[in-house]
C-alpha cells in the first residue's frame, strides 16, 4: 500500500489542483482568425454537449468543465459550431479567393509567395 506522500498520491493531488483554465492556451481562429483561449475540453463533456439542445451547452459546459461562461462560448463559436465567420483572403494576381485567410498559395494561378 502507497502512502498519500507517495509518487502516486502527489500525481493524483497534481493533477486534481489543474483546472481547465491553467490548461488553456491563446490560439488564432484558423477560420476567422479571432484570438481566444483554447479551453481543454474532455472527451466525456463532448459528447455530453452533442446530446444537449445548443441554447443549453454554454451553462453545461460551464458546469462540467469549470471554465468561465466567455470560455465557453469562444469554445462552442470556433471549436463545436463554427459559427464564427469564415475570413477570406485573396490572391494578389489574379484575385482567385484562396482556401484560407492565412493561405500564400493560389490555386487559380498557382503563385506561390512563400
Amino acid at each position: 500500500m502507497m502512502s498519500e506522500s507517495g509518487a502516486l498520491g502527489c500525481r493524483l493531488s497534481r493533477c486534481d489542483r489543474i483546472s481547465p483554465m491553467q490548461e488553456a492556451e491563446n490560439v488564432v481562429c484558423q477560420r476567422c482568425g479571432e484570438a481566444y483561449a483554447r479551453a481543454m475540453i474532455q472527451l466525456r463533456t463532448v459528447m455530453a454537449l452533442k446530446k444537449t439542445p445548443a441554447s443549453e451547452r454554454a451553462a453545461q459546459l460551464v458546469e462540467l468543465e469549470g471554465i468561465t461562461p466567455d470560455a465557453a462560448l469562444a469554445w462552442l463559436k470556433h471549436e463545436m459550431h463554427k459559427t464564427c465567420e469564415m475570413r477570406l483572403a485573396h490572391c494578389p494576381v489574379c484575385g482567385g479567393e484562396l482556401t484560407t485567410w492565412q493561405a500564400k498559395w493560389c490555386r487559380h494561378c498557382e503563385l506561390d509567395w512563400h
